[in-house]
């Protein structure tokens, strides 16, 4: 939709397609800007991508991404939240961005809806009863429907219109200077590292080399040990 064209896979399956994390580069209200279309996480009954294997790309993602982040678009398909839903917006807002990024919902999927305003009305309390609060949100058509006998879709109209919502969504509220995650100082790694090799010599309890990847993997449900032995073999891989 925002970039006017079909570069971007989806799907409409019981599971995501989105496998890593891919960029497009775009423009809105004459400006350029870089979307990355994410993993998925949990998508579906079983997921397109393994939680773990998800988690980790996406820290790699934004650890790496020297221009920084402006903006988190949160796109989800209406009506229902799961805890899915919630729990992928811990990941990205609060683990990941630690809040430092605002974060907008794009509610989409809502061809049938009369009045696309009214369902963010009608639900706006449901996603603050999760602990799920946005700066901003759009209510879309996204897709142009079926083709009819006029040479018209059946959603044409809308779906232009819903196009410039996301523009505007976008243009009013990603940052000016783009955060960027901080990276741990290379000594206090080397340190961090040293005690590892020290407390496995003399079954000491070992230290986690990033906080953040440890406790978004927390989040998931993987066990400590897991999630310990899983961020320091990354963070020793990104090194």
């Amino acid at each position: 939709m925002l970039l006017g064209s079909d570069a971007a896979k989806i799907s409409s399956g019981a599971l995501g397609c989105t496998f890593e994390s891919m960029a497009y580069n775009a423009s809105i209200g004459g400006s350029p800007i870089k979307l990355y279309d994410t993993s998925g996480l949990n998508e579906g009954t079983k997921g397109a991508v393994p939680a773990k294997t998800a988690i980790i790309n996406l820290y790699k993602l934004i650890r790496n991404m020297d221009s920084g982040v402006s903006l988190l678009v949160y796109c989800i398909r209406g009506p229902r939240i799961e805890d899915t839903t919630v729990n992928n917006y811990k990941m990205f807002y609060e683990a990941f961005c630690q809040k430092n990024v605002p974060i907008v919902v794009v509610i989409n999927g809502l061809e049938n809806e009369e009045n696309l305003d009214d369902w963010w009305g009608a639900n706006k309390e449901v996603f603050e009863s999760y602990g799920m609060h946005f700066a901003g949100h759009a209510c879309v058509v996204s897709t142009k429907g079926k083709k009819k006998d006029t040479g018209k879709y059946s959603f044409e109209e809308e779906y232009e219109e819903s196009r410039k919502t996301v523009q505007k969504l976008i243009g009013d509220h990603q940052l000016g200077i783009p955060w960027r995650m901080e990276r741990n100082i290379w000594f206090v790694t080397v340190v961090k590292s040293a005690w590892n090799w020290l407390a496995l010599l003399f079954g000491l309890p070992k230290v986690v080399l990033s906080s953040v990847l440890y406790f978004a993997l927390r989040m998931t449900g993987i066990t400590e040990e897991e999630a310990l032995e899983t961020t320091n073999s990354v963070e020793r891989e990104l090194k």
